[in-house]
């Protein structure tokens, strides 16, 4: 099996042909550049005398900044807290005492200053240019520059700690949709065992080129990408922020760059199906696998992509507590089956009742999993980790059915079933139901608790073309009982998801509590809108003009994009149609927009 030593020997190894690492949104990366960083920073990490399993924090909007801190931290026995770039001064506080973190990374645009309990924080420099030196409240301690630059005094040295397979690895926060977020422990043996996995499923190796632009936040994004190459001698694509606007740029990487394997989310391969313009982005001799991760894949959409382009999609299934993944469907035909996740590899699998016993062929039941991927638990959380784990077994919270060929399908999450005058409903089993629609673009299903207390289903829907509630409710007649047709059906152009496409269900709540409690009625306004853009981007008010675009503010990606226009359509209770969304590339066209829909 892999270990920390088999992942340096081969960073070693292709740094001695200088083979080519990563292809970056600004730069290429070869594997002696790398590794002549990666040698600097953990001298850096040794001048602080660090010990082992001792937390890191890292900050940052630089994809090559945050490959080279995760990796050196692996390589020195150090444990890596890696966040997103966006989160907000107040979580990241929470973070860091959260961790008792001895150490912080953090892009030098924020204010280090009002961190006052950190023991030592070095600030990024984006534009790897010395920066001025921060002063450290509480210690007083000052650091002298900021990094990368100040790896120019830095000496290149090996790891020369000893890692124990049982160490701590790295701590990942779950993004749930519905709690906050718990700090999963992943060891050293849990990660390399995953990472062996992913090598032998995928046939990973060093003719391997992989396309992987989810957020190295997520494991989805840093295991099954920078980790997966440098293990490999792969090389690393990660060259476009995706937008909208430009999606067939994106798509035009795989036979520029001579992609073998893209990596995709659910939500991505159902943006690319609604919008791309052409079909054949993947037929190219170079290709072999379109993978789809993070989110559970239907069925419908499955069947189309793959009939539309003439690829097969392989479906990974796997949390945050199993590195990144462990229930494979395909590329080996034995475990492909459309609509299912596959078959444990590497893993054992049970489905249980509420009583703990093991379910029949066809029934739903809890999914539990075991395997040397498997987390230990939850950081400082006994509570949760106790709730997760009985006799060794993990409760993932999904719930699932196995059938007569063992292909195991995901029904939905335990936490999210709804319970309607008496009657079990499945969210994903409506949401199935109203995707295979064919003016419906996206959609998100909750529970919602009416007037008199009853929970009752509601769908929130993105569409492609105009219809009305009682149409949808004569379509889903068609396909459902009747208790598990949505009493409402709300119309959005963009359903709230984290950063991996999962519908974010509080901000569900929050939209459907205001759609039921109050219309509002406002008069669009310059103010107004830059009001509204202002709090979706997590930008100063005074920063942004009518002018301000996707180009000058930095969270204007995708996700940014129709936030910002879901903000605004409830704001002023207007629709914009799906041309106009495409065309938006400025707060002035969104404004135009919004009067021109508001007749």
């Amino acid at each position: 099996m892999f270990d920390i030593q088999s992942l340096y020997n081969n960073i070693q190894k292709y740094a001695a042909k200088n083979s080519v690492f990563a292809e970056l949104e600004s730069e290429q990366v070869s594997y002696r550049e790398f590794l002549m960083l990666v040698q600097k920073t953990l001298y850096l990490l040794q001048s602080h005398h660090l010990n082992l399993e001792e937390r890191i924090i890292i900050v940052s909007k630089n994809d090559k900044i945050n490959i080279v801190l995760f990796v050196s931290c692996l390589l020195a026995g150090i444990c890596p807290v890696i966040l997103s770039a966006e989160t907000k001064l107040e979580k990241l506080l929470f973070f860091i005492q959260q961790t008792n973190a001895s150490l912080c990374f953090i892009d030098n645009d924020i204010d280090i200053n009002k961190l006052a309990p950190i023991t030592q924080v070095i600030a990024i420099s984006n534009n790897m240019k010395k920066a001025f030196i921060h002063k450290i409240l509480g210690k007083k301690q000052l650091l002298e520059g900021t990094y990368p630059a100040i790896l120019d005094t830095a000496t290149a040295i090996n790891p020369v700690q000893s890692i124990s397979p049982n160490q701590l690895a790295y701590i990942l926060y779950t993004s749930g949709s519905t709690a906050n977020p718990k700090g999963v422990m992943i060891t050293h043996k849990n990660l390399f065992a995953h990472l062996s996995t992913l090598q032998t499923v995928f046939g990973y190796d060093n003719e391997s080129i992989i396309f992987n632009n989810l957020p190295l936040s997520h494991a989805d994004g840093m295991i099954h990408g920078p980790l997966i190459a440098l293990l490999c001698g792969a090389k690393l694509v990660r060259t476009e922020s995706f937008t909208i606007q430009s999606i067939d740029p994106f798509l035009n990487i795989i036979s520029k760059q001579k992609v073998s394997h893209f990596i995709a989310t659910p939500t991505l391969l159902n943006i690319i199906n609604k919008y791309a313009s052409y079909t054949d982005y993947f037929n190219i001799p170079n290709f072999k696998m379109l993978i789809s991760t993070a989110s559970r894949l239907d069925k419908y959409l499955w069947s189309t992509f793959q009939t539309r382009f003439s690829v097969k999609i392989y479906n990974v299934y796997g949390l945050t507590e199993t590195v990144n993944g462990g229930i494979f469907c395909g590329p080996d035909i034995s475990t492909y089956k459309i609509g299912s996740i596959g078959k444990p590899v590497d893993m054992r699998s049970r489905i249980i009742d509420e009583f703990g016993s093991d379910v029949k062929v066809g029934e739903i039941g809890e999914l539990l999993l075991q395997g040397d991927n498997v987390t230990p638990g939850y950081f400082k959380n006994q509570i949760a980790t106790q709730f997760a784990f009985k006799d060794q077994w993990f409760y993932t919270g999904d719930l699932a059915k196995i059938d007569e060929d063992g292909f195991i399908e995901i029904v939905g999450r335990k936490k999210e079933a709804i319970v309607s005058a008496g009657f079990l409903i499945y969210p994903d089993e409506i949401v199935e139901v109203l995707k295979s629609h064919p003016l419906v673009k996206d959609v998100a299903v909750i529970g919602f608790q009416n007037e008199i207390g009853e929970e009752i289903p509601i769908a929130f829907l993105e569409l492609l073309s105009s219809i009305n509630e009682a149409e949808l409710s004569q379509y889903c007649n068609q396909y459902l009982d009747n208790t598990k047709i949505p009493r409402h059906f709300l119309f959005v152009d963009s359903i709230p998801k984290g950063a991996v496409g999962k519908p974010i269900l509080s901000e569900l709540q929050v939209m459907a509590n205001e759609k039921f409690t109050a219309q509002k009625n406002l008069q669009i306004s310059e103010e107004h809108l830059l009001t509204i853009a202002s709090k979706v981007f997590n930008v100063p008010k005074d920063s942004l003009t009518l002018h301000s675009g996707i180009s000058e503010i930095f969270s204007w990606d995708s996700l940014g994009h129709m936030s910002l226009i879901q903000a605004v359509e409830h704001a002023f209770n207007l629709r914009f149609t799906g041309r106009d969304v495409m065309q938006f590339t400025t707060l002035r066209d969104v404004y135009h927009g919004a009067i021109k829909s508001m007749g």
